[in-house]
């Protein structure tokens, strides 16, 4: 395995709640480019903070990597599946707690002196908000 790779598996042992290791693997200047107008996230401790508040809602919540990590140069690509029960207190749910939930996505990390300086995800949002009872959908 590479060092790429290794620091990938890091990067899924953090949102596995390992958030001890956020400044180790995570540059300073770090940006997660979050997309669909989410607000980017900024250095180690915002990613930590992040996914702190991500396991208060999803408890039981695991990370798994499905395909990868795959590495080209500076660039480090895998999809995972994350796997939780819901706990309430999203707004605008009407999921009950005790629901499980399932989330799958890819996370392109971007490598520099041995460090995450920038990482893009892209998952199933709006299955992920059809689990939620965020959106209603009626085939």
């Amino acid at each position: 395995m590479t060092e790429s790779q290794k620091l990938y598996e890091q990067w899924v042992a953090l949102w596995n709640g390992n958030t001890a290791i956020a400044h180790d693997i995570v540059a300073p200047d770090f940006v997660f480019h979050r997309g669909s107008g989410q607000p980017d996230w900024h250095g180690p401790g915002e990613v930590a903070q992040k996914v702190q508040a991500s396991r208060a809602i999803f408890s039981e919540l695991t990370f798994k990597t499905q395909q990868g990590p795959i590495v080209d140069g500076q660039w480090v690509v895998g999809r995972n599946e994350a796997t939780g029960t819901y706990q309430g207190g999203m707004p605008g749910s009407d999921t009950k707690p005790g629901t499980p939930i399932t989330l799958v996505g890819i996370d392109l990390l971007r490598i520099s002196d041995g460090k995450i300086i920038e990482a893009w995800h892209n998952s199933n949002d709006l299955d992920f908000m059809l689990q939620l009872g965020l959106v209603n959908y009626k085939a």
